[in-house]
């Protein structure tokens, strides 16, 4: 799985405009095996553009205190497929700016502790399900919601 640091070393390389010499390229290819750590805990917020054009980026794994994420985030990471998150009450709340704010938007799939969401059932402690929070989500097949629910959000 492409990590965090995978992602920074990515952004940073791309900042400089680096053309890649050989050495650069095989570390680069180090970093960005060698690593799986998720987004970790300590982040709640993921700013402007935050991940914007990691083309190669194909899977993130968020820790359970994200509650926003900027605008366009992850535009142009069309080839992200594997979303997983640790909770569902956490991912209905997260504030997304637009809706290339969410990693789900270019048809990933969503896993929740690493299980391929299908069939959704919003628990009871869920009231709100914030903008965007599946907006483009390719795993959804059925949602399931519960009477508490005060308020969808927009997609």
């Amino acid at each position: 799985m492409h990590s965090l640091l995978f992602v920074v070393v990515h952004k940073f390389l791309q900042e400089l405009q680096l053309l890649f010499s050989s050495q650069i390229l095989i570390w680069y290819l180090i970093i960005s095996l060698a690593f799986d750590s998720p987004i970790p805990d300590s982040v709640v917020k993921i700013d402007y553009t935050g991940f914007e054009g990691c083309h190669n980026l194909t899977e993130i794994t968020f820790g359970c205190n994200i509650n926003s994420i900027d605008y366009n985030a992850f535009n142009g990471c069309n080839s992200l497929s594997y979303i997983d998150i640790s909770s569902l009450e956490t991912w209905c709340n997260i504030e997304f700016d637009n809706a290339k704010s969410n990693p789900l938007y270019y048809g990933a799939e969503l896993y929740l502790n690493n299980e391929i969401v299908i069939d959704l059932i919003i628990p009871q402690g869920i009231k709100e399900i914030k903008d965007c929070s599946f907006t483009g989500c390719k795993s959804l097949k059925t949602v399931k919601l519960h009477d508490e629910i005060n308020s969808i959000g927009s997609s």
